[in-house]
C-alpha cells in the first residue's frame, strides 16, 4: 500500500514539478498540498499522512515555525517530515533541531527526493541529502569542538526567541535556560547574545 504525502510548497511551477516526481513513484500517493503554513497545519490534521514534504520557506511563517507546531501534536515516529529548501538562508541542521526527520535540497535529483522521502518514511534515522551534506558536515564538528549537548543546541537554535518563548517550547523554567544560556557563553568564548547568535548562524543553528 502507498504510503500518504502532503506536500507543502507556495510556488506552483515547483510544486507541480515535486509533485510529478513523488506521482511517478508506485509507493507513494498524495493526499493532500498547501501553499501556506497555516494551511500545512490544517491539512495535516486533517488527513494525517504518513509523511509531510514541506519547503522551509512558506510566505506566512518559517516552515521551521511549521515544524515545531507540528511536533508539539505529532512524534517523529507518527508523522515523518522531510524539509525542503532551496536557499542557503537555512540548513540541514536548523531544521533537524525543530524537529524534522531528514533535509533535502530543491537543486537534488528526483532520484535523490524519492530516497529521501522512502528513507524518512522507513528510518527513525536523519536524511541529509548530498549537496547540503558538506554544510552540515562542517557544522558538526564545530559543535563537537565547543562540546555543546543536544539540549544546549536546542537552546541555541532558539537564541532569536525571548528566554519566556524558550523556556515555553522547551518546557523548562526561565531560570534554566538563562543557566543553560551561561554555560553556553563560556563555551563559546562569547560575552553576550549577540555574539552567540552570530556563532550559531554561521554554523547554521538558526533559521
Amino acid at each position: 500500500m502507498p504510503f500518504r504525502i502532503v506536500l507543502a510548497d507556495d510556488h506552483a511551477m515547483v510544486k507541480e514539478g515535486i509533485r510529478a516526481w513523488l506521482e511517478s513513484a508506485p509507493d507513494m500517493t498524495i493526499v493532500g498540498e498547501a501553499e501556506s503554513g497555516a494551511g500545512t497545519l490544517e491539512i495535516v490534521r486533517s488527513v494525517l499522512p504518513d509523511v509531510l514534504v514541506q519547503d522551509i520557506r512558506l510566505p506566512d511563517m518559517s516552515g521551521i515555525e511549521v515544524v515545531r507546531r507540528i511536533r508539539r501534536e505529532f512524534t517523529p515516529e507518527r508523522l515523518k517530515i522531510l524539509a525542503l529548501s532551496g536557499s542557503e538562508q537555512y540548513s540541514a541542521r536548523s531544521v533537524l533541531l525543530a524537529g524534522a526527520n531528514g533535509y533535502c535540497a530543491k537543486e537534488e535529483s528526483r532520484e535523490t527526493l524519492l530516497e529521501a522521502v522512502r528513507w524518512v518514511f522507513a528510518s527513525n534515522e536523519e536524511y541529509i541529502s548530498p549537496l547540503a551534506r558538506k554544510h552540515y558536515e562542517a557544522s558538526g564538528e564545530a559543535i563537537r569542538k565547543a562540546n555543546l549537548t543536544t539540549m544546549e543546541l536546542r537552546v541555541l537554535a532558539l537564541l532569536k526567541e525571548p528566554n519566556s518563548e524558550m523556556a515555553t517550547i522547551l518546557s523548562l523554567s526561565e531560570k534554566t535556560v538563562r543557566n543553560y544560556l551561561s554555560t553556553i557563553y563560556a563555551k563559546l568564548y562569547v560575552s553576550s547574545r549577540f555574539d552567540a547568535i552570530k556563532w550559531a548562524e554561521r554554523y547554521g543553528l538558526l533559521d
